[in-house]
Order: C-alpha cells, then sequence, then structure tokens
C-alpha cells in the first residue's frame, strides 16, 4: 500500500511518476517527531494482513516511524464532508481543544446537523495515539 502524492511532470504530462509515491517501507523507514499526522484519505487507516496475526496499515508505520498520534478514515469519505470536517477538526484544535475533544466535537456537530448525521459521513474519522 502507499499513498500518491503527484501525478505527471511540472510540463504537464500525466505520466506516473515513482517519485510520487510514498510507500509503507518508506514510511517505517522515516523518523518523525510529529505530534499528529492526518491522513484525510479514503479509507487511509484501512489494513492488509501481511502474515500470522501481522496487520500492515498507514497510521502503524507513521507510529513506528514516531508520530504521536494519527488521525485516519477506515472508510472511504467524500471530499464535500471530509473538507467540511477538516476545517471543523482544526478549527476546534487551534483553539485550544486536544485532538480527541475536537474529534468528538466535530463530531457531535455533524450528528447535530440533519444533512450530516448519518454514521457513514461522520465516523470514519479515528484518532490513533500512543
Amino acid at each position: 500500500g502507499g499513498f500518491l502524492f503527484w501525478v505527471g511532470e511540472p510540463t504537464g504530462r500525466n505520466d506516473l511518476c515513482p517519485k510520487g509515491i510514498l510507500t509503507l517501507k518508506e514510511i517505517l523507514n522515516m523518523r518523525l517527531k510529529a505530534d499528529l499526522v492526518v491522513l484525510n484519505a479514503c479509507a487511509s487507516a484501512a489494513g492488509r494482513w501481511e502474515g500470522p496475526q501481522c496487520i500492515a496499515t498507514m497510521p502503524a508505520g507513521f507510529l513506528g516511524a514516531g508520530a504521536k498520534n494519527i488521525l485516519a478514515t477506515l472508510w472511504n469519505i467524500t471530499d464535500k464532508y471530509a473538507g467540511r470536517f477538516m476545517v471543523n477538526f482544526y478549527r476546534k484544535w487551534l483553539s485550544g481543544m486536544s485532538y480527541s475533544r475536537a474529534l468528538r466535537e466535530t463530531k457531535m456537530e455533524m450528528i447535530a446537523c440533519r444533512d450530516t448525521a448519518l454514521p457513514t459521513l461522520w465516523a470514519a474519522w479515528v484518532l490513533i495515539g500512543r
């Protein structure tokens, strides 16, 4: 698994460029001092089996590389709600809330709104930490 950060050349060509793919192996070789890594992408916390009783996930890779907290999603999310979710989460966190409280308050706001009350629209985000 990996994340594709960049596709194509600055000239506008649409060829895949291997430099734009960050793999789990590369993440594990990093030495991070990040307090929070946000993986606001579809199913960014989903894992795959790597052998008996061993599951590989991007959040586990970032934790192994030294990050203290990961905010990721368990299933596919839409851009519309992901954007709204992140804006609200960051506003709350920047106002002084802890990551977990900002996450909870963001979810509670979405639950309270008729348009976003369905769990499929807010429950995908999870905070994984040490």
